[in-house]
């Protein structure tokens, strides 16, 4: 049975883990009295969502204690998300308000430790536990506390479960065995690029995709490296990987950011801008029907297949595809890389007008931006000098390329 099946069924196990501590609590530890009153079932069931949300809290701050214990801090704290609905800041640190189960801790993984993972990993649920006992000092009728109490310690318990959710996210429990899998796959990298010549290996791209996705260091330095070397990143690019049939996140934006960097740069093989099509296309299948976070990512990742379409000389779809990058809001240098992207499909199909006044607007943005550069040397070597090209469009033009 694959990780993905165990961690479904981990997903199943843990959801009878409340069920059970409820039976406990009512048949055994402390049963509530006969005949309870209308009242007394609407204030436990207050209590209860009262104690979930507490309990929310407590797990996360249990997260950042050992966060700042390692040495790192928590950029944020998504409470009942992500998605968040409200945000607020505590001095730099952003809080999220969301409507879904759960939290979240986002920080700086990279530079810890084996044991300081693990740790982090295990604050939230013992915090939970830990905290359980306290309700019983609360001044509440016997039985409601006891079962306060259980149910508390039993979803510090429940999220010691490894399982994975409907919507991608993983318990602390996943998360721990994570960090095991972590030490093995670092130990693979380190021994896959001690070998000569290791980007000719046939396994390679597999082993440091998966190094990434288990944020091994050795891994991810790699990767990061890996594009100022253009033929090992080709070389790597070009190896048969396995696609899995539900990819984890980091999976596919490493999947998205190689294919990336593959087709940015001009003089693209045939056969590889082939292969990039067919992996963005599998990319943006699973990012269109995933969660808002990955949908989030849409406008950039068909931005990407927009460049590989003009690679292959698809030059109809290049604007079709970059009508929804240029619709959100970018930043003035990936909105510079979108029009230039607009600007050689136009300068290809013979509308020149177009092309000029989309790379005018990509120079005012950031001259510097990725495949500007490009754009200005192919539509100045057949349209117009250099010099005339950035004074195209009056500056009311800019940023709302349309035609």
């Amino acid at each position: 049975m694959g990780a993905h099946r165990w961690l479904r069924l981990g997903h199943y196990a843990a959801s009878f883990v409340p069920l059970g501590a409820s039976l406990l609590a009512v048949y055994v530890l402390s049963p509530p009295p006969d005949n309870l009153s209308a009242w007394a079932i609407v204030a436990l069931i207050a209590w209860l969502t009262a104690a979930y949300l507490v309990g929310i809290v407590v797990h996360e701050l249990g997260h950042v204690l050992a966060i700042k214990l390692a040495g790192k801090s928590p950029t944020a704290i998504h409470l009942l998300g992500p998605p968040d609905r409200v945000v607020f800041h505590i001095g730099t640190l952003r809080v999220g308000l969301g409507i879904k189960t759960g939290g979240e801790v986002a920080y700086e993984a990279s530079g810890l430790s084996v044991a300081q993972s693990a740790v982090i990993a295990v604050a939230g649920p013992a915090a939970d536990i830990v905290t359980a006992p306290l309700i019983l000092l609360l001044p509440l009728a016997r039985w409601t506390a006891v079962y306060l109490a259980v149910m508390m310690c039993a979803s510090g318990l429940e999220n010691l479960i490894p399982a994975k959710s409907e919507d991608g996210s993983l318990t602390d429990g996943a998360v721990l065995l994570r960090v095991r899998a972590r030490v093995r796959s670092t130990a693979d990298v380190r021994q896959l690029l001690a070998t000569p010549d290791w980007t000719s290996r046939q396994d390679a791209a597999r082993r440091l995709i998966s190094g990434w996705v288990l944020d091994a260091p050795e891994a991810e330095e790699c990767l990061k490296q890996l594009p100022n070397d253009r033929h090992a990143l080709q070389r790597l690019y070009a190896q048969e990987w396995s696609l899995p049939e539900r990819p984890e996140l980091e999976f596919l934006n490493i999947v998205h950011a190689l294919s990336w960097k593959v087709v940015a740069k001009p003089d693209v093989s045939a056969e590889l801008a082939d292969l990039a099509s067919a992996r963005i296309e599998w990319v943006l299948a699973h990012v269109e029907k995933g969660n808002e976070e990955l949908r989030s990512r849409l406008s950039d990742m068909r931005h990407t297949l927009a460049v590989v379409r003009l690679r292959q000389g698809k030059l109809a779809d290049v604007r079709r595809l970059c009508a929804d990058p240029l619709a959100a809001d970018l930043s003035p240098g990936d909105r510079a890389t979108v029009l230039a992207t607009v600007a050689m499909a136009s300068h290809q199909l013979w509308l020149l007008a177009s092309a000029r006044r989309a790379v005018g607007e990509a120079l005012a943005l950031d001259p510097s931006a990725e495949l500007v550069p490009e754009a200005v040397a192919m539509i100045s070597n057949g349209a117009a000098p250099l010099t005339t090209v950035a004074a195209a469009v009056p500056p009311s033009g800019r940023g709302s390329l349309r035609s």
